[in-house]
């Protein structure tokens, strides 16, 4: 995770290298975390564009739950 923007973040380069090496080796998407816009000059805006754990926690369980589903 981290608090760039979604597009030429950090996250996007290690996204994609991460998608060009192992994407067969992938049991699910890669997800990226992010906010939808550039980082707001006033730090209420700025929070509210950062992901909080709940989301993180849900972006990493989906996979497992789709794969349960998979299999049920």
């Amino acid at each position: 995770m981290h608090e760039a923007a979604t597009p030429c973040g950090i996250g996007a380069e290690i996204a994609a290298i991460v998608g060009e090496k192992v994407f067969t080796s992938l049991k699910a998407p890669v997800r990226r975390i992010t906010q939808d816009a550039p980082a707001a000059a006033s730090w209420v805006l700025e929070q509210a564009g950062v992901p909080q754990a709940k989301t993180i926690v849900r972006a990493a369980i989906e996979p497992v739950d789709a794969q349960i589903a998979d299999i049920a």
